[in-house]
């Protein structure tokens, strides 16, 4: 077997739809002329259940907060958890 592409990521776009989710990730690019949006190079593209993504979800949570407790808290931008439409506690 092939081992695994690896890559850093620091952009995500998330698909939903009625039988499943979809995760595009990639490296974030500037805006294309004439928009204020940034763009994004796919590098890979996740697909998994309803059930799936929801146990990811907690996953990924439960997986921060331990990290916090490690090495201290992830400080987020007010303007940024604004910008996502995120409360600021999680």
């Amino acid at each position: 077997m092939d081992e695994p592409v690896e890559f850093y990521c620091d952009s995500v776009r998330f698909d939903v739809g009625p039988y499943g989710f979809s995760l595009s990730l990639g490296k974030g690019t500037p805006p294309p002329e004439g928009s204020t949006q940034p763009d994004m190079d796919v590098l890979a593209r996740a697909h998994m259940s309803p059930q799936h993504a929801k146990v990811l979800a907690k996953l990924f949570v439960m997986n921060v907060k331990r990290y916090e407790e490690q090495f201290g808290e992830v400080e987020l931008p007010n303007a940024l958890y604004q910008s996502l439409g995120l409360p600021a506690e999680w």
